[in-house]
């Protein structure tokens, strides 16, 4: 418990000196925090007897599929000599592993690869270099620092623990919400603080018809990113992948806090273990998407897992799987299927995006 008490009592000093902290700086200090934070310190997160499960993690199916992807687009680009496969935020290297596994038969997909991680995660390195042998590697800490090159990117369940800011509508009035200390400075909490001129103008517009005490979540970090991997596929060539829970502003959209903390597959508080507890945030896919247009890149989707795990021929391989299968294999196979592609589980919550330097027909993409 050593790691939750020093960094909760810190993060209530720090209040305490200095004042209220902005929901993007709370989920950064929790998360990204040196030695301290729950992505740069914790070890056995991810998997069943972790705190959550990724889709790699659930069936093989999930990342065979991506390394098809990856291979189609590849190949729709004129199979390079000499490209970057980047994934961001790697986990255990599982889907990695798997994604190499599918395009084995291709061997010049993987003479021409140069595998780049973006992980900050020390024993995630080590399994990463475990699981992804007989190919050279290469790790950086964030997207910023890897080259500029024909990249083909994959990113699972990345954006979501990005921070992000929230703003509270009250009246016509705008707040940014922010994390603030109790009196009996044991206890934190979310309040509201009048919204800057320039964000109270952005939000009046943009959101004008909203019910009062509606809450906007933007993803400063996220649209960040997405515009530098924009850039550098429109300018250098490439594709990216970008598969996560979340929604389409248009359809279905409740404005209230997404914000949540996950602890041994439980939601809990997210004040109560801090540094010990996975928080993240839906993601906003038609803000991803706005900003890969802005930078004119070629955008599909998003749609929902299911519909391109569909697209991308799960059936035909998860029957090609039960063919050589024992009865028990069988059963873990078709779990993890149903879990992929339900709409009560992965299915409809997690979407998937795309954008590509070059302008494809939807089908050929996956889409």
């Amino acid at each position: 418990m050593a790691v939750y008490i020093d960094l909760a009592v810190s993060l209530k000093d720090k209040i305490s000196k200095d004042g209220p902290i902005s929901v993007y700086d709370f989920m950064q200090y929790a998360m990204q925090t040196n030695e301290l934070g729950y992505y740069s310190s914790s070890d056995n997160i991810i998997g069943k007897n972790g705190d959550f499960i990724t889709a790699p993690e659930v069936s093989q199916l999930f990342g065979e599929l991506v390394g098809l992807w990856c291979l189609n687009l590849w190949q729709l680009s004129g199979s390079p000599k000499k490209f970057q496969l980047v994934e961001l935020g790697p986990g255990n290297g599982t889907m990695m592993k798997d994604l190499l596994r599918a395009t084995k038969h291709v061997p010049d997909f993987h003479k021409a690869a140069k595998i780049c991680l973006v992980e900050i995660n020390r024993d995630f390195i080590e399994r990463q270099r475990d699981q992804i042998q007989h190919h050279s590697i290469e790790w950086f800490n964030k997207y910023e620092d890897v080259p500029e090159e024909f990249s083909i990117i994959v990113a699972n369940e990345f954006f979501d623990v990005l921070p992000i800011n929230q703003y509270t509508k009250r009246g016509d009035k705008w707040y940014v919400n922010m994390i603030d200390l109790h009196g009996d400075k044991q206890h934190l909490f979310i309040d509201q603080f009048e919204a800057s001129q320039n964000i109270k103008e952005f939000l009046a517009v943009k959101y004008a018809s909203l019910p009062n005490d509606s809450i906007v979540e933007v993803q400063d970090e996220a649209n960040l990113i997405m515009s530098k991997i924009a850039t550098n596929i429109v300018t250098r060539g490439g594709a990216a992948l970008v598969i996560d829970y979340g929604y389409v502003e248009s359809r279905h959209r409740s404005f209230v806090s997404t914000l949540q903390a996950v602890k041994n597959h439980k939601y809990s508080p997210i004040f109560e273990e801090i540094g010990l507890s996975d928080i993240t945030s839906h993601i906003n896919f038609t803000s991803l998407y706005d900003v890969a247009k802005l930078y004119q890149a070629n955008v599909y989707g998003p749609i929902n897992q299911s519909q391109f795990l569909s697209n991308m021929h799960i059936d035909l391989r998860k029957n090609m799987l039960t063919l050589q299968a024992t009865a028990e294999q069988k059963r873990e196979i078709i779990s993890g299927y149903n879990r992929l592609m339900s709409a009560d589980q992965m299915g409809n919550l997690f979407k998937v995006l795309a954008i590509t330097s070059s302008c494809f027909e939807p089908w050929d993409v996956g889409f």
